[in-house]
């Protein structure tokens, strides 16, 4: 224990709390910090339940008030990842152990701790930005029509609230938002709703067969559909592109969402440019493998068998004696030496 450490305001309180004397709170500190370089050197003695502790370093109380005590005023911190640990462990304890866990690569649970809970709230706020991306778009009705219709009546019905100021052409959109109204342009709100609809309609029949489920349509994903949707042949056949995709699992992995919304990918689709693509191509089952990879020798053996075969049936004139075979296989005729010197061979028969 350092010089000082009795004279510190929550070593008293510790004393006090637990009804000890100095020298037995010395000994209880002492205790803890042996049984942690001894059993559990990263700091995680939370790895052993209270009754253990206390029974390792003899307690004879209770385990819970024990280890309440020493949290309380600062001795031991609770963990999400270990229950507890030895509060500043890493800074505090034996030099060798710091030598040994640097040397086996080993981390103390404190910055495992700290990690962890970095990571945990990065993926929180990597969540809550991807949520405040879609809400616009959950926020619109799935069924424009029917709300311009109810819009409609509710004008027809009290044309005294119409507000004679307001002007027929549509109000700008907003920054990054495609125009409104006009040839070959897609209103904002058709526009998130149409982002919902094909989010909806990517994961409930085109990723049941098999393709990637999608997270959210948004960012750079959500410029390229934009874009898209500024064509008319995009707008009006999206849905057809989802289903003849659904119905090629050969390129499954290979064009996924991402792909349908580049250029020209979704006419190559309907085209049918792309239904024979990635698709392995083997011999003709008709041919076998072996066939393929005939040696010279299984070449002539195959070749003298028909030639016996030939024989048997009365054909030809010649007897087995005049026919010569090369080491590629081929019939010569007695005399003839295939254009090479010495490159003969007499079948044994």
């Amino acid at each position: 224990m350092k010089l000082g450490t009795t004279e510190h305001i929550k070593f008293k309180m510790l004393m006090r709390r637990l009804n000890l004397s100095q020298w037995q709170a010395v000994g209880v500190l002492e205790s803890i910090w042996h049984l942690t370089a001894r059993s559990c050197p990263a700091g995680d003695i939370g790895s052993f339940s209270n009754d253990e502790i206390a029974v390792a370093i003899g307690w004879d109380g209770d385990g819970n008030d024990l280890i309440d005590a020493l949290v309380k005023h600062g001795w031991l911190d609770q963990s999400d990842e270990h229950r507890i640990i030895v509060h500043d462990w890493e800074e505090h304890c034996p030099t060798f152990i710091r030598g040994n866990m640097a040397r086996h690569q080993k981390q103390f649970a404190k910055q495992v701790a700290v990690q962890v809970a970095k990571q945990n709230e990065q993926q929180v706020a990597k969540q809550v930005a991807m949520d405040a991306e879609l809400q616009p778009a959950l926020d619109v009705s799935t069924n424009p029509i029917q709300s311009n219709a109810i819009q409609s009546k509710s004008s027809a019905a009290h044309p005294s609230q119409v507000d004679p100021s307001a002007s027929n052409s549509p109000p700008s959109p907003p920054e990054g938002e495609p125009p409104v109204g006009g040839e070959g342009t897609v209103g904002t709100d058709t526009t998130r709703t149409l982002l919902v609809m094909m989010l909806q309609e990517w994961n409930l029949n085109v990723a049941g067969a098999g393709f990637k489920q999608l997270r959210t349509i948004g960012g750079s994903r959500a410029t390229a559909v934009r874009a898209r949707l500024r064509e008319s042949f995009w707008r009006e056949n999206w849905q057809e592109g989802f289903e003849k995709l659904r119905t090629l699992p050969n390129l499954i992995g290979k064009c996924e969402f991402d792909w349908l919304v580049r250029p020209g990918n979704l006419e190559k689709l309907l085209e049918g440019q792309c239904d024979g693509w990635f698709q392995s191509t083997g011999p003709p089952a008709s041919v076998p493998m072996r066939s393929r990879f005939e040696t010279p020798a299984e070449r002539m053996r195959r070749v003298g068998e028909q030639m016996l075969q030939e024989m048997d049936n009365g054909s030809g004139g010649e007897t087995i004696d005049d026919q010569v075979i090369d080491v590629a296989g081929r019939v010569l005729q007695p005399g003839d030496d295939g254009g090479r010197d010495g490159g003969l061979l007499q079948l044994p028969f």
